[in-house]
């Protein structure tokens, strides 16, 4: 059966282990490594960390449905760019 809770329950357990990372955003299972300003490297560096933290706790990731180094990003209808956050045309 499963839980009955278990959106929360991962929820909660992904912001204990991530909640400490300043340029980590997380929603249930779409975890951001936001990088503004900053060289590729230091991006690398962030996502190893997060990366690591992740491995350590015993999650995995799929990489088919992950995207590394992009600059633009659709999340929750918006586009999510250095430059800022609009709304997505499509949802509008």
């Amino acid at each position: 059966m499963g839980l009955s809770c278990a959106p929360e329950m991962f929820q909660s357990k992904i912001n204990e282990l991530l909640g400490d990372l300043d340029s980590v955003r997380v929603y249930i299972n779409d975890v951001l490594i936001l990088t503004k300003d900053t060289s590729f490297e230091k991006h690398l560096e962030q996502v190893q960390v997060v990366l690591s933290h992740m491995q350590k706790a015993g999650l995995h990731i799929n990489a088919d449905k992950s995207s590394f180094g992009i600059h633009e990003v659709e999340y929750l209808g918006y586009i999510i760019t250095k430059g800022g956050v609009r709304p997505d045309p499509k949802k509008i």
